[in-house]
């Protein structure tokens, strides 16, 4: 009898224990079933309503790789990278081509201050030539109502001049070229290079500083810009050759600077003290990035 009464209390003790685990058994069976939803990745995508990795795309608004660019605003990836990442590059690193342009209007206009001041310092050393050489009456500079006469020639010109060969047909040909090369090395369109020369010898010399000394010339402000465009883009091309030997010219980068220094001069001095101040010839900065898994590329550039 005892061993039955201890059996009996054995049973209860049991059956207390399994009535009081029965609920978190099945608590936890219920967990381990929800658990086991996502244990496969159909399930998981059906409980996140993504069928397949098409409605993934779909849920997002995005059929295709196309659709994700054209919601990005940039229907091509390489119209993006042509104006941005190409852009990066200094115009003598990529492959010429006439009409393909990246302007940089900060260093246009920082050459343009350039050439004031030279034409200031030109002004100063024609003004030391003979008046046989220059044709210039230097009484219209010693007046005190400089200004005045500025403005007499402004009016009365411009008119056929008979300045010397040499001034009319080698010397302002070559301005028109550095002028025009002014703009080129900046990426500008060769039609815009022509405009800018046609418009620095009108307004800066012809009408400007020389207007202090002699009427306008009217050959000067057609040679300058038409056969100085011509010289120009001959000095473009040369230089993207020097550019491309390292700065060289039979295998001295002396005579390689000197030359570059030549036909270019304002882009030259320019990046001669940025190349000081930051080590580089280099007129721009670029940072590419590179995306993965959509191998997207895109650059953020900076232009001196």
């Amino acid at each position: 009898m005892t061993k039955i009464k201890k059996m009996n209390k054995m049973n209860k003790v049991l059956l207390t224990i399994i009535f009081l685990f029965i609920p978190v058994i099945a608590q936890s069976q219920i967990i381990i079933d929800n658990d086991n939803n996502f244990t496969d990745s159909n399930d998981f995508t059906d409980s996140n309503d993504f069928t397949d990795s098409n409605d993934f795309i779909n849920s997002n608004d995005f059929t295709d790789s196309n659709d994700f660019i054209n919601n990005n605003d940039f229907t091509d990836s390489n119209d993006f990278i042509n104006n941005n990442c190409y852009c990066s590059k200094n115009i003598y690193e990529r492959e010429y081509k006439l009409f393909d342009t990246c302007p940089k209007q900060k260093g246009l206009l920082l050459n343009t201050g350039v050439f004031a001041g030279g034409a200031v310092t030109v002004m100063g050393f024609l003004y030391l030539l003979p008046e046989s050489v220059t044709s210039w009456d230097k009484k219209n500079l010693n007046t005190k109502n400089v200004f005045g006469k500025w403005l007499d020639n402004v009016k009365a010109g411009p008119k056929i001049d008979n300045d010397l060969f040499f001034w009319n047909y080698v010397a302002h040909p070559y301005w028109g070229g550095i002028y025009y090369m002014s703009a080129r090395s900046l990426d500008y369109h060769p039609a815009y290079c022509f405009l800018y020369a046609a418009a620095m010898s009108a307004f800066l010399w012809e009408y400007g500083f020389e207007a202090l000394a002699e009427v306008p010339s009217t050959q000067d402000l057609i040679i300058t810009p038409v056969i100085g465009s011509i010289m120009g883009e001959a000095f473009y091309l040369a230089k993207r050759k020097i550019v491309k030997n390292n700065y060289k010219i039979l295998n001295s980068k002396i005579l390689g600077h000197f030359t570059a220094f030549l036909i270019d001069p304002s882009n030259e001095l320019v990046a001669l003290f940025k190349n000081k101040k930051n080590n580089s010839l280099s007129n721009s900065l670029s940072m590419n990035y590179y995306i993965s898994p959509i191998g997207y590329n895109f650059c953020i550039n900076y232009n001196f």
